[in-house]
């Protein structure tokens, strides 16, 4: 009894919402086609359940083949950007191991720029100390060289001393001091060296003049005028020296006269 009671309590209330719409709409096919519908959910709440369920599903139907063509879409575009990206590295370690390259070298460059380098600056600092020896020595050899002249009067003063005068206190005083320029020279390697009675050598003699004689043989020192010195197994100052000669012919017949007359005298005795 109850159960026809709400049957017809949805029935008033499928009415009353028929006649809103009706005078809503004002189509009478539009109602049909609205009242069909719930009719048919009101006869068969299980066949409603179904096409509701069959409506769902086909639902789902559609957005899964909407969603289909969006996965594949997606997994063509990962497929793209996968190829794009090992494009990319390929090309990247293109670059780099060009870049490896280029810079190995400009390494092998710089190098053997540096290995120039160090061999100018070892040659220049070579000839830096070379020059710088050279210099030294030139400035030696110049203030010695403005010594010897005093040297050299110092001994031709004691080679005109008579033996009396050899005790003079002055004259001792002229020895302490010829001595000690001759302690000062060796001190700075250079050495005063002989002349007389050894072959003319151009190279360390420098020849006055020459004298004639026939006790030695033509070229050979007979007299020193200013003693050559050496320093350092070098010429520092040459010897100034005469040198012997042959006895011109006529001197020598005066002094070795012919003895062809004396013996033919002799025979006619």
């Amino acid at each position: 009894m109850s159960v026809e009671k709400a049957d017809a309590g949805d029935n008033h209330l499928n009415k009353a919402m028929e006649e809103a719409l009706e005078s809503v709409l004002g189509d009478a096919g539009d109602k049909a086609s609205f009242t069909a519908p719930k009719a048919r959910e009101a006869a068969d709440p299980q066949e409603n359940d179904a096409t509701a369920a069959n409506a769902e599903g086909g639902a789902g139907d559609i957005a899964a083949e909407a969603v289909v063509p969006e996965v594949l879409d997606a997994e063509i575009v990962d497929a793209d950007t996968t190829a794009n990206g090992s494009s990319t590295a390929d090309a990247r370690v293109k670059e780099v191991e060009e870049e490896r390259d280029a810079l190995s070298g400009e390494a092998d460059t710089l190098k053997s720029q540096l290995a120039r380098l160090g061999a100018d600056f070892e040659n220049f600092r070579k000839r830096s100390r070379r020059e710088q020896e050279d210099a030294r020595r030139r400035s030696i050899e110049s203030a010695l060289l403005d010594f010897l002249p005093v040297l050299d009067n110092l001994d031709r003063a004691l080679e005109h001393a008579s033996d009396e005068e050899r005790n003079n206190p002055v004259l001792q005083g002229v020895t302490m001091v010829a001595r000690q320029f001759i302690d000062t020279l060796e001190n700075h390697g250079a050495e005063r060296f002989s002349s007389k009675g050894e072959r003319f050598d151009p190279a360390r003699h420098e020849a006055m003049g020459q004298q004639p004689t026939d006790e030695v043989e033509p070229g050979i020192v007979v007299g020193e005028i200013q003693s050559g010195y050496m320093i350092n197994e070098r010429l520092l100052r040459p010897a100034r020296v005469m040198v012997s000669a042959a006895l011109p012919k006529a001197d020598k017949d005066q002094k070795d006269p012919d003895d062809t007359n004396g013996g033919n005298d002799t025979d006619e005795g």
